[in-house]
């Protein structure tokens, strides 16, 4: 019977040890082979499809939670069926569920199912209050796993490419500039911004999500923009604050430029800082295959003349962060930082060492031959093997919890998202 107990324990201990070489080998991965941008007033959602075209995953966009009908139907449609039916195209549209209580939910559909599908949505959640917004594409493009079998044009929907684009410019004789790339998955960047000598590495405000701060909300997201002409911002605004040093930086059209510099100058104390006005251009995306990591290029050089004789070594600024639509402000960013440290830390490490700790005890049990030994070296062995499971998955049972209890738990997740892994939930003030 020991015998039977002890291959089944170490039969889990090698399904675990696989697990977590997927969830890691998941995260690193970079083979996207198609992107998807749908767009609902000024928020947009990127969908990235993998390599295989079984899975569809969120790149940016703010919601939290799953996507639900890509594999499997739901009143008739799914994602998958309706991308291999169609030449490798994006799903018309998805619907995002916001519920109430809990994470929030998509749907794909299109304009013949997304009633059903809808209706669905409502009843699988039941949540009197819960919202049901439809998203439209406006932009597909193919990643670079994307088999050589480009989609065929969509009408009304743009094909997008990657690029990077340069922007440059200078306020009372000072130069500012910084390069920013459209990557496969879409996803919002932080740049480093080029002021004078010094260079700060920052977020870009306005990507996905309308710019809010002052009286509403500024309705330019670049991510809808580039969607619809596949093309670099027109300008980029930056405010360098008067007294801790710190950069904002959006990105605008000629339309958005007047307002967006007055909803940029409120950051800082007092309004105090100096605004700065950049043109852009696309330029020269890098060959990854020659580009040198930070810690061995302190002085990053672009294909811009102007931009690389305006290039300094890096000083990151003290910056703050919001999280959960003003649940939490001022988080310094050392915080995060060393959340996510920890966190990976913990949910990485703590597991492996405790499995390998129980795999060695119940070798030295069964190496002993003695029944109760290697009982009880099985007993401790599990123990430590559900403490493994419960740690690794430490997230998701956070994230469960929170949604159980708490009335807001969606601003609440996207604290405790932004503090355990510095995502783009952590806003900058």
């Amino acid at each position: 019977m020991s015998k039977k107990i002890t291959k089944t324990i170490l039969l889990i201990v090698f399904v675990v040890f696989l697990s977590i070489n997927k969830v890691e080998a998941k995260k690193d991965e970079s083979s996207v082979a198609k992107n998807c941008v749908y767009d609902y007033g000024d928020k947009s959602i990127v969908i990235s499809i993998d390599a295989s075209y079984g899975t569809a995953s969120k790149v940016s966009g703010s919601f939290h939670g799953d996507i639900i009908n890509w594999s499997k139907e739901v009143k008739g449609f799914s994602g998958y069926n309706y991308f291999m039916d169609n030449g490798k195209q994006c799903p018309p549209m998805i619907i995002l569920a916001r519920y109430t209580i809990g994470d929030n939910d998509v749907y794909f559909t299109d304009e013949d199912h997304k009633s059903d599908v809808k209706a669905y949505a409502k009843d699988k959640a039941n949540l009197p209050g819960s919202k049901y917004d439809t998203y439209n594409l406006i932009s597909q493009s193919d990643g670079s796993a994307a088999h050589g079998d480009s989609s065929e044009d969509t009408p009304g929907v743009t094909t997008t490419t990657n690029k990077s684009c340069a922007c440059s410019g200078s306020s009372n004789g000072r130069k500012a500039s910084f390069v920013y790339s459209i990557n496969d998955n879409r996803s919002a960047e932080r740049v480093d911004i080029k002021i004078g000598d010094k260079t700060n590495n920052e977020p870009i405000l306005n990507w996905s999500e309308g710019y809010a701060k002052g009286s509403g909300k500024n309705s330019y997201t670049f991510l809808n923009q580039y969607s619809k002409d596949n093309s670099c911002s027109e300008y980029a605004v930056i405010k360098q604050t008067g007294t801790l040093g710190a950069l904002y930086v959006v990105l605008s059209d000629e339309a958005n430029l007047s307002d967006l510099k007055e909803r940029i100058r409120l950051n800082g104390t007092n309004n105090k800082g100096t605004i700065f006005t950049l043109t852009c251009k696309e330029t020269i995306i890098p060959d990854d295959s020659t580009k040198e990591s930070n810690s061995n290029k302190p002085k990053p050089e672009y294909d811009d003349p102007e931009i690389n004789s305006n290039v300094g070594n890096l000083d990151y600024s003290l910056y703050t962060y919001s999280c959960g639509r003003g649940l939490m402000t001022d988080i310094p960013s050392a915080f995060p930082k060393t959340g996510r440290f920890i966190y990976n830390f913990i949910q990485i490490l703590v597991p492996l060492t405790l499995i390998i700790l129980g795999s060695i005890d119940l070798v030295k049990s069964i190496a002993g031959q003695k029944e109760d030994e290697i009982k009880k070296g099985q007993q401790t062995f599990i123990k430590r093997l559900i403490g493994a499971v419960l740690i690794f998955f430490v997230f998701a049972i956070v994230k469960l919890l929170v949604s159980v209890v708490a009335t807001d738990s969606t601003d609440i997740l996207s604290c405790v998202d932004c503090i355990l892994r510095f995502s783009d939930s952590c806003v900058l003030e």
